[in-house]
C-alpha cells in the first residue's frame, strides 16, 4: 500500500505544479482520511517491515505538505501582539518546495498524532511536523490557525516519551523563528 502511495505520490507531485485538481479530487475522493487510516494500522502492525512502512509513509506526507499551485502566505500578525520579541520580522515563504501548499497533508499528521497509540509513532510525527516548520520559516506562521502546538500539548501529555520532541518544537518557534506562541500557551 505504502509503495502504491509511493507512485501516486509523484503523480500528484508533477500535476500538482500545474494544477490544483488531482489534489482536489484526492481530498474528495477521501484520500486524506485513507493515509491517516493507514498510519494507525501501520502503527499496530508487529512486524519490522511495517513499522519501515509507516515511517517511509510519515515521510511522503510530510512531502506531500509541500505540493500545490497556490502559494498560501502567513496570517498577518495582529498589531500590538504581547510578547514579540525584538527583531521580530514576519518571515515571507522562501518558495517552492519549501513552502506549506497543502494544509490537508499537514492536517494528515496533526490528526494521526492526536489518535496515535504508541510513543513511537508519536515521536515519528512529532519529527515530521518539526521538519516541515524547520523546511521554510514562514511554515509555523502558515500553519498557525491550525493551533498544532496546542493541541499537540493535549495528547503529549499523556505520552511522556514524545514530550522533549514536543518541547524542541516550542524551543524552534521561540528562539530560532523569534516569536513567542502566545495562543498555544495559554490554551
Amino acid at each position: 500500500m505504502v509503495e502504491m502511495f509511493s507512485g501516486l505520490s509523484c503523480f500528484l507531485k508533477d500535476s500538482s505544479d500545474v494544477s490544483q485538481t488531482l489534489l482536489e479530487d484526492f481530498r474528495l475522493c477521501q484520500g486524506y482520511t485513507f493515509l491517516q487510516d493507514l498510519m494507525l494500522r501501520l502503527e499496530q502492525a508487529k512486524e519490522e517491515e511495517s513499522q519501515d512502512a509507516l515511517k517511509e509513509l510519515v515521510s511522503l506526507v510530510t512531502c506531500l505538505t509541500t505540493y500545490g499551485v497556490c502559494e498560501l502566505k502567513p496570517a498577518g500578525l495582529t498589531t500590538g501582539a504581547p510578547f514579540l520579541l525584538p527583531g521580530f520580522v514576519l518571515p515571507q515563504p522562501s518558495g517552492k518546495g519549501h513552502t506549506v501548499r497543502n494544509i490537508h497533508a499537514f492536517c494528515v499528521l496533526q490528526s494521526a498524532f492526536l489518535r496515535a497509540k504508541t510513543s513511537r509513532l508519536a515521536r515519528t510525527l512529532l519529527d515530521a511536523v518539526g521538519n516541515v516548520y524547520s523546511a521554510d520559516p514562514a511554515n509555523y506562521f502558515i500553519l498557525e490557525a491550525q493551533h498544532t502546538l496546542s493541541q499537540l500539548a493535549d495528547k503529549v501529555g499523556r505520552v511522556p516519551e514524545a514530550q522533549p520532541k514536543y518541547f524542541e518544537l516550542l524551543e524552534f518557534v521561540v528562539f530560532s523563528l523569534n516569536y513567542v506562541p502566545c495562543k498555544e500557551l495559554f490554551t
